[in-house]
């Protein structure tokens, strides 16, 4: 296991963890509700005994509180100790690297999938049978028996996400294009080459030129495609932070294969929006789940390494063998293991990191949720509500009748309810990053980078003014981290500009949110930096701008996809890189006046 990357798990200077602790101990001042368990945690953090505090943090979650304050502000100092960036061993004292246990919940992902294959291989009816031939049945609704490769083909994407061959932080479109080899598995190469076929802008650049005039010849651009190929037989298993203790797997897809995924992606997502399934947007689950916080008559589900636990036999099963046969052959089917570099393969269908991962199992756990729906209708007690749910990815709300029905049915299909997200009963719901006590936001915000930095403090600062009980719990922290940063680099913004996303605020207007503290219009008017626009009749303000780092020409490449030619096209096959080529997470930092 030395081998294996460790981030951000390195041991941290005194004065990083010195800067940490007071953030907490301010936090800990502000807290009203007198409970001796909080003075406990406060000597825990004065003694530099970050094990101890993390499992007063592990104990918080299994309390039912009766206020929504009690509960919000015990879950909150939990959810900033779980996730603090400090060593694994020497501070917290856990018997296992971060990266050593999320193997652990890797591989017993693994055998949970291939028992739920052979469960779902052997002959003969199941209590289930007619519930999995529901949820099949509305699939072959939504998705139709055949696939439309055309409306996939169109399209298809590069992201700025690493692959096999295209790593590091120069992932963008240009480095992918310009690689001197593609890598692909050999089962998604025919849907690889015909996507790329469809895509002048690809093709313009491997067709035969002279004098700067292209010859369309399809079996000379074609030959050229393929001589560009490097197969490979799987994806490469890596692993990002999660909490202190462990990490989160993830899988990295060789390019063409994430460039058709991405393809696959957005037609589920089209499909499953006209269902009303909307993955773009998370307010209706968060609606309901501030509604069943309060009449109680919802629940809301979570499960355990939910994309993880979704075998093979089990996609076989629902989806439509049109569109089995294409999902199947342009996923990875096997992964190399970090512990020794050999090729295993895989027992789920789609590990995290696959392209078309997320809405596929939005699309299964709908059908589960709806057979087990319409099976409480059956028996004629439902309520009026019987018809409210959502899904979205494992997160699942729906009646509470239904729920126990369906958490029968996720057991047999391979699938482990995670007990301690999953609300049935009480007054706490908690669905898509929305936490609800009685209707009142009790959402905790965490700390998982150091404060040592002027960009992280601001971050940290304005995070915490996303609802009126952290706002307010954070008053004093907030006042500390201005008062600790440099003057010449305190700059204060009015909080009638703190936007976020889902307010509808424009790209622009998001992009300096964390530029600056976001702070009362009193305090702002004492800024220095504060000025009065007469032009544009409103408050000006400085704030620190983030740039990416363009990319320079390497002479490793294909030298037939030019630099200024992709940037030019990059915009019409990666519509969220908006045309830039740039390098990923790099950025210079200007001070400019917004």
């Amino acid at each position: 296991m030395q081998n294996l990357k460790q981030k951000r798990r390195s041991p941290d200077g005194s004065v990083k963890k010195k800067v940490l602790s007071q953030a907490l101990l301010k936090t800990l001042n502000s807290v009203t509700t007198c409970n001796a368990e909080f003075q406990r945690l406060a000597g825990f953090i004065r003694s530099g005994r970050w094990d101890l505090a993390y499992r007063w943090s592990d104990s918080v979650s299994a309390v039912a509180y009766d206020t929504a304050l009690e509960h919000f502000e015990s879950n909150q100092m939990a959810a900033l100790i779980k996730k603090l960036p400090l060593h694994w061993r020497d501070d917290f004292k856990f018997d296992r690297d971060p990266t050593s246990t999320a193997l652990d919940k890797f591989d017993a992902a693994e055998e949970r999938c291939r028992k739920t294959n052979r469960r779902l291989l052997a002959k003969g009816s199941s209590p289930y049978s007619h519930s999995l031939e529901r949820a099949r049945k509305w699939i072959a609704r939504v998705l139709g028996d055949e696939p439309d490769l055309r409306s996939i083909y169109d399209k298809c994407s590069l992201t700025a996400g690493a692959a096999i061959g295209v790593h590091g932080n120069a992932t963008n479109v240009w480095r992918k294009l310009s690689a001197l080899r593609w890598t692909v598995s050999p089962s998604a190469a025919p849907y690889a080459l015909a996507a790329l076929r469809t895509n002048w802008s690809v093709m313009s650049c491997v067709f035969p030129q002279r004098e700067g005039m292209f010859c369309i010849d399809w079996e000379v651009g074609s030959e050229k495609l393929r001589e560009k190929l490097e197969f490979v037989e799987f994806n490469k298993l890596d692993f990002v932070p999660k909490t202190a203790k462990t990490d989160r797997s993830i899988a990295v897809e060789p390019l063409l294969n994430s460039y058709v995924q991405s393809g696959i992606d957005a037609e589920l997502r089209a499909r499953l929006k006209r269902w009303g399934y909307d993955l773009s947007n998370q307010e209706y689950n968060s609606e309901l789940a501030r509604r069943g916080s309060i009449t109680g008559e919802l629940a809301t589900l979570d499960l355990s390494s939910a994309s993880d636990t979704v075998s093979k036999e089990l996609v076989k099963l629902l989806l439509p063998p049109a569109w089995w046969r294409l999902l199947n052959a342009t996923r990875s089917p096997a992964y190399r293991d970090p512990r020794d570099g050999s090729v295993r393969t895989y027992h789920k269908f789609a590990s995290m990191g696959n392209g078309f991962c997320f809405p596929l199992e939005t699309l299964i756990f709908a059908s589960l949720v709806r057979a087990s729906v319409e099976e409480v209708r059956d028996l004629g007690v439902a309520p009026r509500s019987s018809h409210l749910h959502a899904v979205y990815g494992d997160d699942i709300i729906l009646t509470v009748d239904a729920a126990r029905r369906l958490i029968r049915l996720l057991s047999f299909a391979g699938f482990s309810t995670n007990v301690d997200k999953t609300f049935l009963e009480g007054p706490f719901r908690e669905s898509c990053g929305a936490d609800w006590y009685l209707g009142q936001d009790v959402r905790p915000v965490y700390l998982d980078f150091h404060l040592d930095a002027t960009a992280n403090k601001m971050v940290f600062h304005n995070s915490t003014l996303r609802g009126a009980m952290t706002s307010r719990l954070f008053e004093d922290v907030r006042v500390w981290l201005r008062e600790n940063t440099p003057a010449h680099h305190r700059f204060l913004r009015p909080e009638t500009y703190h936007l976020e996303p889902s307010t509808g605020a424009s790209l622009f207007e998001r992009r300096y949110v964390n530029g600056a503290f976001t702070v009362p219009q009193d305090v702002f008017m004492g800024c220095s930096f504060a000025r009065w626009s007469i032009a544009e009749q409103r408050w000006r303000h400085r704030a620190f701008v983030y740039s990416p780092v363009t990319d320079e020409d390497t002479g490793d490449r294909d030298r037939r996809f030019p630099y200024d030619q992709c940037q030019y096209f990059s915009s019409l096959i990666s519509p969220q890189g908006g045309g830039q080529l740039n390098l990923r997470r790099k950025v210079v930092r200007h001070a400019v006046l917004v």
